[in-house]
């Protein structure tokens, strides 16, 4: 575990007419990356395992690592009307 000072930055983000507002609060990270998971090699383990015969992916990344790219949508939080 790594502890260490950040910033955390208020913000808010509003429709274009400026009737519905939400805060935010952000924090910088010095990382390329928050989440990854092992590769799951789906390649490797559609051979391995004869059920998976004829199974086909398109995932022919090789890194160890991958990425999580978390995206927030509308199930995040509900945003009521003013």
């Amino acid at each position: 575990m790594v502890t260490g000072r950040s910033n955390i930055f208020n913000a808010q983000a509003s429709d274009t007419e400026g009737k519905y507002t939400i805060p935010l609060s952000s924090a910088k990270v010095d990382r390329a990356e928050m989440l990854s998971v092992e590769n799951a090699n789906y390649g490797a383990m559609t051979s391995k395992y004869p059920h998976l015969k004829g199974v086909y992916t398109e995932d022919t990344d090789l890194k160890k690592l991958l990425p999580v790219h978390v995206i927030p949508g509308a199930s995040d939080q509900q945003i009521a009307a003013n």
